[in-house]
């Protein structure tokens, strides 16, 4: 019996250890952790362009549009293009069909332009003209 209310003392003790070291505060949050990233096409090409992603997006000419926007956490990469999208096919309306205007795949940094808006906040820009088009 004494060796029961030995170990229930001791597994008490190591409980309120436990719980005493899990408390959390705001100060705990990792915000250097987290990054958001917006992705955007600059339609400069003169043409309609159609992204498919998790709706249909219409880009009229001279038009900007978030494409994609993500919350990256705990990572320690800062957000690109290349990792927020595997690939990025545009659309545009041929006499009623869909033909692809602008296709890459995969993904590449280098054609797109970052803003940094603040440390944990990008927007990426793909200007789209009328010579990248199909």
């Amino acid at each position: 019996m004494k060796y029961i209310s030995c170990y229930g003392f001791l597994l008490a003790c190591l409980s309120v250890l436990v719980f005493n070291s899990c408390s959390y505060t705001d100060d705990d949050v990792a915000t250097d952790a987290m990054a958001y990233a917006e992705y955007i096409i600059d339609n400069q090409s003169g043409a309609t362009l159609i992204y498919f992603g998790a709706s249909e997006i219409e880009i009229m000419p001279s038009e900007s549009k978030t494409i994609n926007s993500e919350v990256l956490l705990g990572i320690s990469t800062p957000a690109s293009p290349s990792i927020g999208l595997e690939s990025l096919i545009l659309f545009r309306d041929d006499n009623g069909s869909l033909v692809t205007a602008f296709e890459m795949d995969p993904v590449t940094d280098d054609p797109w332009t970052e803003e940094n808006i603040s440390d944990n906040e990008s927007k990426f820009t793909l200007s789209i003209t009328a010579e990248m088009i199909e």
